[in-house]
């Protein structure tokens, strides 16, 4: 069983401090980290807000080259964004010298979680200037931001847009995202 695999299994079944003791360990034994290692202890960090633990873990991705993958540079700005620290997010993201789907959702997830409502959907726009093709996290992300920041009419044109210009099918979290929306505003009946 690999190193990783252990990392990885500890990570999943909540036991981030053996993940990280392990992490030490393998660090001191001289094994070098793997994107999948390095990926597992940021989504760790997320779930427990670790931001100092999660900067070290950036750290050793730059040090030791895997912070040039796309998968592991998305789990930075995951962590920070999650762990609270948007200017770190921001600025690993507008390092990148390509951004996929999941690059934009994550931002644009971060400052929608982190109540900076407004700054998500200029993302979400930007995103859409840059011929970046959306999905239906994307939108959820932008309609979860226009629920939480009272836009009514946005959410109504990125929910028709969804359909209409994307031609997805809305979900459940399309619809929550609505439902909230029309909740806050007490417009139930709607």
């Amino acid at each position: 069983v690999s190193w990783t695999t252990i990392v990885s299994a500890y990570s999943l079944q909540g036991q981030h401090e053996k993940a990280y003791a392990l992490f030490k360990r393998m660090d001191l034994e001289g094994v070098r980290a793997d994107r999948v290692s390095i990926v597992t202890l940021l989504e760790a960090c997320c779930s427990q807000g670790a931001l100092e633990t999660g900067k070290v873990f950036h750290d050793r991705a730059r040090e030791s080259g895997l912070n040039s993958i796309l998968m592991v540079r998305n789990a930075v700005i995951n962590m920070y964004g999650k762990c609270g620290s948007l200017q770190d997010a921001r600025e690993v993201f507008d390092k990148m010298d390509h951004r996929d789907v999941i690059s934009w959702n994550t931002i644009i997830g971060s400052y929608a979680h982190s109540g900076l409502w407004s700054q998500s959907v200029e993302l979400f726009f930007l995103m859409k200037d840059e011929d970046i093709p959306v999905d239906k996290v994307t939108f959820v992300n932008a309609l979860a931001a226009c629920s939480h920041g009272g836009l009514t009419e946005e959410a109504a044109q990125y929910f028709t847009s969804l359909v209409v210009d994307f031609e997805l099918q809305p979900s459940v979290e399309h619809y929550g995202c609505m439902v909230d929306l029309l909740g806050r505003l007490g417009w139930l009946e709607e």
